[in-house]
């Protein structure tokens, strides 16, 4: 249950830390109204329940990479199109979720 409740709250962080690239977009009205304060709120207890319910190893990578995910897709779309758009947006969850479920196919199979 993780790993799409924090592939989403991803989202809504890369939402809040990035532009959007066209103006009058529907993702733009989101970005503005985003309940910045609530967001911090559920970003940090999915941060929580992933530190209790894995190994603190394995949290703090899993947490690493979702840092350099965004990091690195924020880069590519602002280099390509000036900023980011819903399919961007989508396609950040897909990954991020890729992401955690090959790391924990990693670790289970290292077991």
């Amino acid at each position: 249950l993780l790993v799409p409740a924090l592939a989403r709250t991803l989202l809504l962080l890369f939402m809040m830390s990035s532009t959007y690239a066209r103006p009058g977009g529907m993702a733009e009205v989101l970005q503005a109204h985003l309940p910045r304060r609530l967001l911090w709120g559920v970003t940090a207890v999915f941060t929580l329940a992933l530190l209790v319910f894995w190994p603190f190893w394995l949290a703090l990578l899993c947490l690493g990479c979702l840092a350099f995910l965004t990091l690195a897709w924020r880069a590519l779309w602002k280099q390509m199109i000036g900023g980011y758009t819903g399919d961007c947006l989508g396609a950040l969850v897909e990954l991020a979720e890729l992401l955690l479920l090959m790391l924990l196919v990693l670790v289970w199979v290292r077991a």
